[in-house]
């Protein structure tokens, strides 16, 4: 039996936004160890544009663009819909027909697969969930708790091939003190901690045999200026629809007749910016049975996930997930037989577990347990 496991670091939220320059920048012992038995996309791996929390998860999920996915913000107004959207508003009426995550392409093929705090893990795709996802999302859980869950349905579940796992830290220091701060130092060192927790788990538990995969959302910068543009009178805030996107990017709809407002923006560290920027590159780190040790890829695109996943679980991609490609990728897998055409249906002996959605960890299990973990990241280049 294989496992497979992959962790997502995005911003600062358990291994969220986790830069990739952290590993150069920062001594993390375990995570050092981790990339010598395994390996690491050296330049990071490239965001999708907006750089925000629930574009990416989605982007990573589904193997696509977010003008695909339809998700371009944490939270938004959709128009032709009237209605506003956001990774707290459980409403299935924005997906459309295309959009498939992971694990809902692993559920229509017998795969089973556990969703742990993902954005959109409780949304029905096509009127379809996955056997086990979190219903509503904390912070307040520890990420050793959801390594504990999640190596449980490994053992517990029988053909439970799948779990995704997402960890909101150092996402929260990050935004509060900045990427340079001690406290994001501390929450570091404590997930590399945690990472030693869980290879002590799976050795014990799995006799080793699990992919791993850690990543991140996107990155995070330090706010050096503010602009206000309502109380700087850059724009009449009279003139403008009432739903607008704030941070990294200021998005405005023109309607008339609205009230002006004032606010301040209390944060050190943020994200949204171009996805060119080395500040808002994300990490990629990947071990175990499938994967070649010591492989060094250069770069990847976050939505070449989906397509690493399918490939590992032995499923038939998502026939309008074409954003994603394994075609660079395959030179890190360490099996024989890899084949880029037309997969069986019927699960073999890889697993892979994803858990996300906090910036903890995605599993994805194909009788090669396949974890994959979503984690804090945090870039520290200069924009």
């Amino acid at each position: 039996m294989f496992l497979d496991f992959i962790i997502d670091f995005p911003e600062i939220r358990g291994f969220s936004r986790f830069r990739h320059d952290y590993l150069a920048n920062y001594s993390f012992p375990i995570v050092d160890q981790f990339r010598r038995d395994g390996g690491v996309a050296s330049n990071g791996m490239k965001a999708t544009f907006t750089t925000m929390t629930f574009p990416n998860h989605i982007s990573i999920a589904t193997g696509m663009y977010q003008d695909n996915h339809g998700v371009v913000h944490n939270t938004f107004y959709d128009r032709s819909l009237n209605k506003t959207f956001g990774m707290s508003i459980r409403d299935d009426t924005h997906w459309n027909y295309t959009v498939e995550p992971i694990w809902i392409t692993a559920t229509k093929q017998g795969v089973k697969s556990a969703v742990l705090f993902w954005p959109a893990a409780d949304s029905k795709f096509n009127g379809t969930l996955p056997l086990i996802y979190s219903w509503v999302y904390s912070d307040n859980i520890q990420f050793r708790d959801k390594i504990n869950n999640a190596l449980s349905y490994f053992r517990e579940i029988p053909m439970l091939d799948l779990v995704m796992l997402y960890h909101p830290e150092p996402d929260k220091q990050g935004h509060t003190y900045g990427t340079d701060s001690k406290e994001v130092q501390d929450a570091l060192t404590r997930l590399d901690g945690d990472l030693q927790y869980l290879l002590d788990k799976v050795k014990e538990d799995l006799n080793d045999d699990l992919n791993i995969i850690l990543l991140s959302d996107h990155g995070m910068v330090n706010v050096k200026k503010v602009i206000r543009p309502f109380f700087e009178k850059y724009i009449d805030r009279s003139m403008i629809d009432s739903q607008f996107l704030t941070g990294g990017v200021f998005n405005v709809n023109p309607k008339p007749n609205r009230d002006t407002q004032n606010s301040s923006y209390p944060n050190r560290g943020a994200h949204g910016w171009d996805n060119e920027f080395p500040s808002m590159k994300a990490i990629f780190m990947a071990k175990g049975p499938y994967f070649k040790k010591g492989f060094t890829l250069e770069t990847l695109n976050n939505v070449d996930i989906y397509q690493m996943a399918c490939e590992i679980l032995n499923l038939i991609p998502n026939k309008y997930a074409t954003d994603g490609s394994l075609d660079n990728i395959t030179n890190i897998f360490n099996v024989s037989g890899i084949t880029t055409t037309t997969p069986t249906t019927t699960p073999t002996t890889t697993t892979i577990t994803t858990i996300t959605n906090n910036g903890i960890s995605t599993h994805f299990s194909f009788r090669n347990l396949f974890l994959l973990m979503v984690l804090f990241y945090i870039c520290r280049l200069k924009l």
